[in-house]
């Protein structure tokens, strides 16, 4: 939502202006409806908090990075390794976030924003996110797993394709691991396939978009020049 306040289209304006700020809060507020059912707001609003505190676990059964921790490594809750990771991972994941928006904002400085750029650029937080964030439920690939396929089907290149199909693929087998109580195989597939598709989306920003962290070059005139007796 940020974003698309600041980003401008193909005719100059904003994606989102600021007067119409108010509609996602009030899409958001309308999810909440189960309030009026009995649950406190805070209780809706805090769900990720209460579920990170009642889960001991620096990561659910998703993939995610930290699931290599507990899943493979063995490094229990409530440990010091456990406490040091936590922490490491909470980092480096707004550390890939604030990377991402200096890229969107320097490339909306030198073109236009296509809504293939937004729906990449969305999949790319949201991905990003429960890939790297500790706490993390493989339900919270659900909006990814939209996107992906949205973006797939929307556009059909290259690109789209191979992201999309990655995505699910993983997803899939995220849900389908549920069902057979988790083996190892399960968990070490739905791994390989997660970094391949988060390794393919580093490959997508830096080649469509990280042109701009580079310096442009001064213009030299390298032609010779002639001189004249008199000089």
């Amino acid at each position: 939502m940020f974003i698309l306040l600041i980003i401008k289209d193909e005719e100059g304006n904003h994606y989102l202006k600021w007067k119409d700020i108010w509609i996602p809060f009030a899409v958001y507020l309308i999810n909440c409806i189960p309030v009026f059912a009995g649950r406190s707001l805070w209780e809706m609003l805090m769900v990720y908090v209460n579920q990170s505190v009642n889960d001991l676990r620096i990561c659910g059964e998703c993939a995610n990075i930290c699931l290599i921790y507990y899943k493979f490594l063995g490094i229990m809750p409530d440990t010091l390794a456990h406490n040091i990771l936590l922490w490491v991972h909470v980092a480096i994941t707004f550390a890939f976030l604030i990377f991402y928006l200096v890229l969107v904002f320097k490339n909306n400085k030198k073109k236009t924003f296509t809504f293939y750029d937004i729906v990449f650029w969305g999949f790319a937080f949201s991905f990003t996110m429960v890939f790297l964030m500790p706490k993390m439920l493989d339900r919270f690939y659900f909006i990814t797993a939209c996107l992906s396929t949205i973006f797939m089907f929307a556009f059909r290149d290259k690109h789209a394709c191979i992201i999309g199909i990655l995505t699910n693929l993983f997803f899939s087998i995220s849900m389908l691991s549920a069902v057979y109580l988790w083996p190892n195989w399960t968990a070490i597939s739905m791994l390989i396939v997660a970094f391949v598709d988060f390794g393919y989306i580093l490959y997508v920003i830096f080649s469509k978009y990280g042109k701009v962290l580079k310096k442009d070059k001064p213009n030299v005139d390298t032609t010779p020049k002639t001189i004249t007796p008199n000089q």
